[in-house]
């Protein structure tokens, strides 16, 4: 049997009294699309932060292709990588877009840097001009195009998103979607991906879990969340408020 991507197990995360994950356990396998939902303070971005090593791990482990539960953050980021809710926030305002591009490379002591950042730029449809520009000369989905490039320079095994269209309008955020949909096909990554709109979710992901509180309720497919069929009251709930709010977004339109 192939080893998971990610393997988590009875994985608990507390910050002072409050545990915002209870005991939560789900693999990934490689090259497929996994989604985490729930409502705001279920504990889903703090499942993906607890994987980069940006969280502490109170109970359990957290195994990504066989390494160990505890790895130095150099190994783990050679081998996962996140894309944040906010491009802006997540990009040095300060670092020129080639710069932002050349430091994971820098870092992890990898030549090449300049073929790699024009490399990592084509790849998300940007030009290569844009490495000399700083974020706030982009807009919001080139932001995220950056983003994205950065956490694929290091050619990761494993890539998370936590919410990454959310900040987005409208218009731009199926790019994006798409975008990452073409890179996921092509380099057959595995990925962890945090969505509070299930329509979305339902088109990027092979698999949804459902947390609550911290606790997963239920594991969907693709298929059951496409029609609508769950057996846990808070998944329905949830695919409910789905539905009406679909309908109210169709009735303004």
């Amino acid at each position: 049997m192939t080893a998971a991507a990610v393997d988590i197990e009875n994985l608990s995360v507390r910050f002072g009294a409050a545990t915002v994950v209870r005991g939560v356990s789900f693999s990934v396998r490689p090259g497929e699309c996994v989604g985490l939902v729930g409502e705001s303070g279920s504990g889903k971005s703090t499942i993906l932060r607890a994987i980069m090593g940006l969280e502490p791990v109170s109970d359990g482990q957290i195994v990504i292709h066989g390494m160990p539960p505890r790895p130095d953050r150099l190994t783990r980021a050679g081998t996962v990588q996140m894309v944040f809710q906010d491009p802006y926030a997540s990009l040095h305002p300060r670092q020129t877009i080639g710069r932002i591009l050349e430091e994971p490379l820098r870092i992890h002591g990898i030549g090449g840097r300049e073929d790699k950042v024009r490399a990592a730029l084509s790849a998300v449809g940007l030009p290569i001009s844009f490495r000399f520009r700083f974020p706030h000369q982009l807009s919001g989905g080139q932001r995220q195009r950056v983003a994205i490039a950065r956490a694929l320079i290091l050619e990761p095994r494993v890539l998370l998103l936590d919410e990454p269209t959310s900040a987005l309008d409208v218009s731009v955020q199926a790019e994006v979607l798409n975008l990452l949909k073409q890179l996921h096909a092509e380099r057959g990554f595995s990925m962890l991906f945090v969505g509070h709109d299930l329509g979305v979710v339902a088109h990027m992901c092979n698999r949804v879990m459902v947390l609550e509180n911290g606790i997963l309720k239920e594991e969907l497919s693709q298929q059951a969340l496409h029609a609508g069929c769950a057996e846990d009251p808070y998944t329905r709930k949830l695919l409910q408020a789905a539905r009406m709010e679909a309908a109210v977004v169709l009735h303004v339109r």
